[in-house]
């Protein structure tokens, strides 16, 4: 039987990684600037938005076949890598943790609201000792956004999609 002093030190331990896990965080918040601050806001924002899009819209009737896209010039690149980074800021330290498909489809709402059209959602599966598993990205003009580009070759493309408006 456990003492009720040892129950008590093991929850001070607890809290204790909670406590450092939560300075880490407001540590790594302060030192954004007040741009990345608010690109961050915003990438919450449209994570909620891509999570209840998610869940309100029919299986089947997110993604349609993409248009051929025009390239996009350096400027484009470096803003969609800044905002590749605020949703995954927001997807670490927001109000809830994503899957890579809320992600993807949060990034690319952001890209395009920045009138970046060349964003494309990708989708890829795997099947790695005996388990099958898929994976969703962004391809921005040939570079993969806010995701391991390593990890993301690892998965055979399905197709590539972009959300159906309706």
């Amino acid at each position: 039987m456990v003492s009720f002093r040892d129950r008590l030190r093991r929850a001070r331990h607890g809290a204790g990684r909670v406590r450092h896990r939560t300075l880490y965080r407001v540590r790594k918040l302060v030192r954004l600037t007040p741009g990345e601050f608010g690109e961050m806001i915003w990438a919450q924002m449209v994570l909620l938005w891509a999570q209840a899009l998610l869940w309100v819209r029919p299986r089947g009737s997110l993604v349609d076949e993409a248009a051929p896209t025009v390239s996009a010039g350096p400027w484009d690149r470096e803003t969609a890598q800044r905002l590749a980074r605020a949703v995954n800021r927001a997807a670490y330290h927001g109000l809830f943790r994503p899957y890579c498909l809320v992600r993807a489809v949060a990034l690319n709402r952001m890209l395009e609201a920045k009138g970046m059209r060349s964003g494309r959602i990708r989708l890829g599966v795997r099947l790695v000792n005996g388990r099958f598993s898929a994976h969703a990205w962004v391809d921005y003009d040939g570079v993969i956004l806010g995701d391991d580009e390593t990890g993301t070759r690892s998965f055979a493309e399905l197709t590539d999609v972009r959300l159906l408006r309706r």
